[in-house]
């Protein structure tokens, strides 16, 4: 790994950014920066509104758990689905004004920044999930990944210790549970070999 020209790493920055850039290109930022409030706006319309149509969810479906989740569901997709209607609507008639060519523009650097912070935090959980006793080597030759740590270090210093400490433990405890897998899995497989190869060891001895 370490004789490539360039680092895997690099490469995966590189197309993780192109390609969250183009798509802001092609969408703007208006409709990039609306289409995460749709989201938004649907949990919290989900939030509020989930008090309200459980009873009705409930008189109508027998489970309780079936109901409780077809009335969440019920409202976070409405309210996605105008959200998201409403989203097109403004982004369309931006787009054909005068100032499509500055939505477009701008939509380049919301993709970037995007895509920068998809890639500090996929760093974040991958310091999280791995130990260092695992960790390729080739991972901090990476030419991006003094900017990538930078980036995740900028992140830890916004994010409240709270929500950080409680997604760090839910990320190691998801990263023990595969490695915890893949040595039972070793395990088993030594254990099939030495049984495989007692058996034939003790064929011979059968024969005689």
């Amino acid at each position: 790994m370490t004789e490539l020209p360039i680092n895997l790493i690099d490469i995966g920055v590189a197309i993780i950014l192109l390609i969250s850039g183009l798509l802001a290109f092609s969408r703007g930022v208006v409709r990039e920066t609306l289409g995460i409030g749709s989201w938004i706006g649907a949990t919290i319309a989900t939030v509020y509104g989930f008090h309200y149509l459980r009873p009705i969810a409930r008189d109508l479906i027998d489970s309780q758990l079936i109901a409780d989740a077809s009335a969440g569901a019920a409202i976070f997709v409405i309210s996605l689905v105008v959200f998201t209607i409403l989203t097109q609507l403004i982004a369309g008639r931006i787009q054909k004004s005068r100032l499509g060519a500055l939505d477009r523009m701008l939509g380049i650097v919301f993709g970037l920044f995007r895509g920068a912070l998809l890639v500090c935090l996929a760093q974040m959980m991958f310091v999280w999930a791995v130990a260092e006793e695992d960790k390729p080597s080739w991972v901090d030759q990476a030419i991006t990944m003094p900017y990538i740590i930078h980036g995740a270090d900028l992140i830890r210093s916004i994010v409240p210790h709270k929500t950080l400490n409680e997604a760090q433990k839910r990320v190691k405890a998801t990263g023990d549970g595969i490695r915890k897998a893949k040595e039972a899995d070793k395990n088993r497989r030594d254990a099939e070999e030495k049984f495989e190869k007692a058996t034939e060891e003790l064929k011979p001895n059968n024969e005689e």
